[in-house]
């Protein structure tokens, strides 16, 4: 309190606590000094010079991405194995040496462009830049190489069906560019699986060159020292002609609600999405500050609503794309699925506020503020300047222009934002994407037209469903007769099932062996031995245990006794309704009919029936994991008769993480002794 009265002693005057402090004067700040030249090659190179630490940074822009593949994934994965030899080198004396400087070179490829990084002491510098050179420029492309990468990819794209939020914004691009637009191209199982190390080494060829590449130097060198290194660098790297991938215009799908069920998902990701304007379009401001003023911060309009007033997400997001030709706005938010229609209504209330309303000066200034303010700060980072001038370059953007930013967004008027929602953000414009469990589907039907798709990003017809003939009794029915009758299964009283086992996690093979012992009524051990990795479990009619490694067997909670012991059945799929399981048939494709079966314990599978031999091809499966929910697909193939009764030969159980195989073989009715379904103590 004598502290606050000498206040107002000092400087004459009254502070009132309860008003607001205007802020502080905005400081001018210019943009900061770099250099631009070209080498002889046609190279050309920004140099930002920051002699505050003894380090220097190399960004190198290759004017080729995603859009200029042939077959999706081919730019992603030429960018992948350039570190894997290159030069002289192998992939390993490639590694060694890097790591010897401690330094170390990444590659992405993304977009419509290709970025080689890395960074280290300018001590190291003439080394570093004679790698990074052969990195970029005589990358030698092994056969051994490319064989190893191919795994590692299509292990990343089925984890990838294992992120809603991916998945939807993949949906995105396919929706508002057009479906086989170059900027909705997404790398497939099948597409990847197509590539050719000649491919790989035909897009190097024909788009790394440097009259189609920009390269950022920042750090602690002048121009005088750093052009000669460059130009020995680069000497045997020739430019040529280089074709300008050409983009269509887009050509948006059909405004609605496009949908992708992904089972046992407890949330939804959504995405509503409009096409936007390209990068120099005047409109493109108003319209990125559209994005600002829903979601680029706390203080978005989806924060307050979705996050603070009901509670239905923590991250809501809105935000326009930035790319040269074309671009996507979009609203994001996970939800959860109870709430997914309603949180569509509070996201399509606030769109339609910035086409009805002007937002209100003090809110609008609030946001400008704090948008330009974040992008000064960026100014201490030499990196973040040295993106700007490539990017510049790149999409043909004026220095002037680049330079006038700060002044210009902070111009934008509330009418000039009105404007661009009211030209860009109608809801006959706008498409609804969610990834999400198939329950919420009947309730999106009522906002409108539902095109459904896959994991995939496929259509899934129902022109492609045929007529179900049979009722879900009649087809279990049919099944228990394909097994080999009620009788010939309830003589079962036990099963040995021994196999050969292998397991994929992307580059990675570990093979063994499994043995699953059943005895009825639910009895079950079983010993899944892959050499690196171990693991027993046993069920008896009351408990049940897991032990992995060798560790000691640990006891399961007793939450999931029942769903164990019901998974300990012999012939499980020919005693579902005995055992109180509920199953809807809910469509017939493809020769299958597909049946939804759920446990007294609550587990809900989809099972796969083949409408010829009636036996089961395929369970659907989801599994709560830490990462949230995932979908396991178990494929069975090549039924046997085994003593009178159809077990299968092989199955392949996939999940995002692995793909694990089984070749089976059989004892029927062996003798089994009831310890064996209790661990042993030492």
């Amino acid at each position: 309190m004598v502290f606050i009265l000498n206040l107002q002693i000092t400087y004459g005057q009254k502070i009132d606590i309860t008003k607001r402090p205007d802020p502080l004067p905005a400081k001018s700040i210019s943009f900061p000094e770099y250099k631009e030249f070209i080498l002889k090659n046609g190279l050309k190179v920004f140099l930002v010079e920051d002699h505050e630490q003894p380090t220097i940074s190399l960004s190198m822009q290759i004017r080729a991405g995603e859009v200029s593949d042939k077959k999706a994934g081919t730019a992603s994965i030429t960018a992948e194995l350039l570190n894997n030899g290159a030069g002289n080198r192998t992939a390993l004396e490639l590694a060694q040496k890097l790591d010897s400087i401690a330094i170390g070179v990444s590659a992405t490829s993304a977009g419509d462009a290709t970025s080689i990084s890395g960074s280290g002491l300018k001590k190291h510098f003439p080394l570093f830049l004679s790698l990074f050179s052969d990195i970029v420029t005589k990358p030698t492309f092994p056969q051994v190489e490319f064989d190893k990468m191919i795994p590692q990819v299509l292990a990343g794209i089925k984890q990838e069906k294992s992120r809603p939020g991916s998945i939807a914004q993949a949906m995105s691009r396919k929706v508002i560019y057009g479906e086989n637009h170059p900027n909705a191209r997404r790398r497939t199982e099948a597409s990847v699986k197509s590539i050719t190390l000649a491919d790989i080494k035909e897009f190097h060829a024909i788009h790394y060159k440097p009259n189609n590449a920009t390269l950022a130097v920042v750090g602690d060198v002048t121009q005088k020292e750093l052009v000669p290194m460059l130009e020995k660098a680069f000497a045997d790297w020739k430019k040529s002609n280089v074709s300008a991938s050409e983009l269509p215009p887009a050509s948006p799908m059909p405004v609605g609600i496009y949908f992708i069920a992904r089972p046992g998902s407890v949330q939804s990701s959504i995405a509503t999405s409009s096409l936007g304007v390209p990068l120099l379009n005047p409109d493109y401001e108003p319209l990125a500050l559209c994005g600002n003023m829903l979601g680029g911060s706390f203080g978005g309009r989806l924060f307050k609503t979705l996050r603070e007033t009901y509670s239905y997400t923590y991250t809501p997001g809105a935000f326009l794309s930035r790319a040269k030709s074309m671009n996507r706005f979009v609203c994001v938010a996970d939800v959860r699925n109870a709430v997914t229609d309603s949180a569509i209504l509070v996201i399509k209330h606030e769109i339609a506020r910035l086409r009805n309303e002007q937002v209100p000066e003090e809110e609008l200034t609030r946001m400008k503020r704090y948008i330009v303010g974040s992008y000064l700060l960026e100014f201490e980072k030499s990196n973040f300047i040295a993106n700007i001038l490539q990017n510049a370059d790149y999409v043909g953007e004026s220095m002037d222009r680049i330079k006038s930013y700060p002044s210009r967004f902070s111009a934008l008027t509330s009418a000039q934002v009105q404007t661009a929602a009211q030209k860009y953000l109608k809801d006959d414009q706008t498409s609804i994407i969610i990834v999400g469990s198939p329950d919420i589907l009947p309730n999106l039907k009522k906002l409108g037209t539902v095109y459904e798709y896959n994991l995939d990003l496929e259509p899934v017809s129902s022109n492609s469903d045929e007529k179900v003939d049979i009722s879900v009794q009649d087809l279990l029915q049919k099944h228990i007769q394909a097994l080999g009758g009620k009788e010939k299964i309830s003589s079962i009283k036990s099963l040995i099932t021994k196999s050969k086992a292998s397991l994929e996690a992307g580059p990675n093979l570990a093979e063994g062996t499994m043995i699953k012992k059943q005895k009825s009524p639910n009895f079950e051990n079983t010993i899944t031995d892959l050499q690196v990795f171990k693991r027993e479990t046993w069920t008896n009619n009351s408990k049940s245990w897991t032990s992995q490694n060798g560790s000691p067997a640990q006891e399961v909670p007793s939450t999931d006794i029942e769903k164990l012991k019901l998974q300990a059945t012999i012939l499980l799929s020919g005693k579902l309704l005995d055992l109180g399981y509920k199953a809807e048939i809910t469509t017939k494709k493809n020769g299958q009919y597909l049946v939804n079966v759920t446990s007294p314990a609550g587990d809900k599978d989809v099972y796969y029936f083949d409408a010829k031999t009636f036996l089961v091809s395929q369970i659907d499966r989801t599994q709560t994991s830490p990462a949230g929910a995932m979908l396991i697909t178990i494929k069975y193939e090549g039924y046997d008769n085994i003593s009178g009764v159809m077990l299968p030969k092989k199955s392949v159980m996939e999940n995002p993480n692995f793909s694990m195989t089984n070749e089976y073989s059989y004892e029927i009715n062996p003798t089994i002794e009831d310890k064996e379904f209790t661990p042993t103590t030492k």
